[in-house]
């Protein structure tokens, strides 16, 4: 969520003070929205296929694209300007949002279910109290976030380093997961000891 909102949250704002118009960066949003919701009609059968986490892996890198995206946005007064990074920007890391809370939703209803299903109302009640404490924590400071780099373009292109550090952190736990899962599937199961039978003559 973090990684998603951030950079929504300031979009308008960035894209006006660089010289486009209201209409231009609404258009932005509404493609991001599509990005956000339309991965939903097949996300589900991939999850289903490769497993939540290699899907959030794949989310990890689609982050990664709409960075470079996002990062080389230029403004409408230069020369080279151009609504493309923009839109496409916005639009790919709706797409990783898709991917990846949908596949750690599936992850955590398998997590406790097999482990413990008698807390499953705790377990997920706790979840989206934090996810939303924090994603609502940084939305708040995404403004902040913005000025401290200086507006326009410089305060844009903070706000995106910022998503960066929380890509790079979604994406070390994400390696550690997984590096843990192949660790338990590798450790052999200790069998159980038996005694040795005792030949009698």
């Amino acid at each position: 969520w973090i990684i998603m909102a951030l950079p929504m949250s300031v979009l308008r704002i960035a894209m006006h003070q660089v010289g486009f118009t209201s209409r231009q960066s609404l258009i932005a949003i509404e493609f991001h929205f599509l990005g956000m919701y339309s991965p939903g009609f097949f996300s589900g059968i991939w999850i289903a296929k490769y497993g939540p986490r290699w899907v959030c892996m794949g989310a990890s890198l689609i982050f990664l694209l709409a960075f470079a995206c996002l990062q080389s946005a230029n403004g409408a007064d230069e020369e080279s300007s151009d609504i493309v990074p923009w839109v496409l920007g916005m639009v790919v890391i709706g797409v990783g949002w898709n991917f990846a809370f949908s596949a750690s939703t599936v992850g955590l209803t398998r997590s406790y279910a097999c482990s413990h299903p008698e807390c499953k109302s705790l377990i997920q009640a706790v979840n989206e109290g934090l996810t939303f404490l924090f994603a609502g924590a940084l939305i708040c400071c995404a403004s902040f976030i913005y000025q401290a780099g200086g507006e326009g373009l410089e305060g844009w292109w903070t706000v995106n380093w910022v998503v960066m550090g929380f890509i790079i952190l979604f994406s070390l736990v994400l390696l550690l997961d997984v590096g843990l899962e192949q660790t338990e599937t590798e450790t052999p199961v200790n069998e159980k000891w038996s005694p040795p039978s005792k030949a009698y003559s």
